[in-house]
């Protein structure tokens, strides 16, 4: 997927918070993608990518360009202001993990920071292609050496105010 062509799909998004259907994205941001139906295929495709990672919104069906058939309507999510994480969240991946195949497959998922990690179920990072046990107990053993658990992991006193 070219990295400039998926930035201009979700910068068009959020500046639209009114939403946009596919055929609309496909058309300002997958010029040179011939034929038309390859253009909204590949749109189709990122929209869905980005879904899984919270990065847009399936909000409903809509009529299709010219009343024929239904196009997916999508949003931005409204922004969440960034958590006040200590420095350690926001440096990259260990180094440690550069070997491991969890590094990779994080990376490859768009998982750069030890903060994209906090608000991460463990059952997402499994349902990642070929992410699997061991991954996820490497991912907790990093995590942990920081002071650090999955969200899944916290337990009634971690939630407590102090």
């Amino acid at each position: 997927m070219s990295e400039t062509r998926v930035r201009r799909m979700l910068d068009l998004l959020a500046a639209h918070p009114e939403g946009l259907s596919t055929p609309e994205i496909a058309g300002a941001c997958c010029e040179g993608i011939e034929p038309w139906q390859q253009a909204l295929t590949y749109c189709g495709k990122v929209m869905r990518k980005y879904e899984r990672k919270g990065r847009v919104c399936r909000v409903r069906n809509v009529p299709g360009p010219n009343g024929h058939g239904s196009a997916v309507l999508w949003q931005a999510p409204a922004p969440v202001p960034e958590p006040d994480y200590e420095e350690s969240t926001r440096s990259f991946l260990p180094a440690t993990w550069a070997g491991s195949k969890a590094f990779h497959i994080l990376h490859r998922e768009g998982y750069t920071c030890l903060g994209d990690l906090l608000y991460v179920m463990s059952a997402d990072l499994l349902a990642l292609p070929r992410f699997g046990p061991r991954c996820l107990e490497a991912v907790r053993e990093g995590l942990a050496s920081r002071g650090l658990v999955l969200v899944d992991e916290l337990d009634d006193s971690d939630l407590e105010d102090s």
